[in-house]
């Protein structure tokens, strides 16, 4: 009776560790996906403020900028804003 209910206890504990180590697994991976997610929408962000910093610098006019990004001249004022702080 004693070797059964050790048995039931090291399946319990298997199954338990089971289930922690595939949470742990899938947390991972969702924390992994949405980094990459977060870090490429930032990069395209800072590349599209350096590419119109540099087409400011060329004295293209923030109209031209803003039909070139579909934006408006105040998302563009905001977007610039925003990336010196």
């Amino acid at each position: 009776m004693i070797d059964l209910l050790e048995k039931f206890e090291a399946d319990r504990q298997a199954r338990e560790d089971w289930v922690r180590d595939e949470g742990i697994k899938k947390g991972i991976k969702k924390g992994v996906k949405e980094g990459i997610k977060k870090g490429v929408k930032e990069g395209i962000k800072q590349a599209t403020i350096k590419s119109i910093k540099s087409m400011i610098k060329f004295n293209i006019p923030l109209k031209n900028i803003a039909e070139e990004y579909n934006m408006t001249i105040e998302e563009i004022n905001e977007l610039l804003n925003d990336s010196s702080h």
